[in-house]
């Protein structure tokens, strides 16, 4: 586990433990009205939504390994994290949006000379002309790995 995780784990656990009530109860104790009074008392500090879910997180993680380690016998509560949270957006530099849009642009290409290539094999029956072949890895791509499937294109294609 990384320092930052520890560091993480160990400022939820904190709070979790800052308010005695949850301190002072073996985790088979804990009920989800515990659970609602710490998320009330954060509340009324004022503590950020995004910073009771992640002490939130903590104790749900808590909970699952107690339960995967059979360190308890009895069902514990749910813990459901906060509405509201603000998310961070993620904004690309100049040039990762400039790698983007050159990679868009690559993908984009390609479909436009396979759709190029598609026309030219209508445009051949058109004029009463056998159809392009298709290229063999288009019809990997495209058909499914069963054989009988290729083996009846081979065959119409004869």
């Amino acid at each position: 586990m990384s320092s930052e995780s520890v560091r993480f784990y160990k400022n939820s656990v904190e709070s979790l433990v800052s308010l005695g009530k949850l301190a002072d109860l073996r985790l088979e104790e804990i009920t989800s009205e515990h659970v609602a009074g710490f998320v009330a008392r954060r509340q009324l500090d004022e503590v950020e939504v995004s910073t009771i879910n992640r002490d939130l997180s903590t104790l749900r993680r808590m909970f699952h390994l107690a339960v995967e380690w059979g360190k308890v016998k009895t069902l514990l509560p749910k813990v459901k994290l906060l509405p509201r949270e603000n998310h961070r957006e993620r904004v690309l530099s100049l040039e990762e949006e400039a790698e983007y849009v050159q990679s868009a642009r690559v993908v984009g290409d390609k479909i436009e000379a396979a759709y190029q290539k598609a026309l030219t094999g209508i445009r051949a029956v058109q004029r009463r002309q056998p159809p392009r072949r298709p290229d063999s890895y288009l019809l990997f791509d495209v058909v499914t790995t069963s054989s009988t499937v290729r083996r009846d294109l081979r065959s119409a294609s004869a």
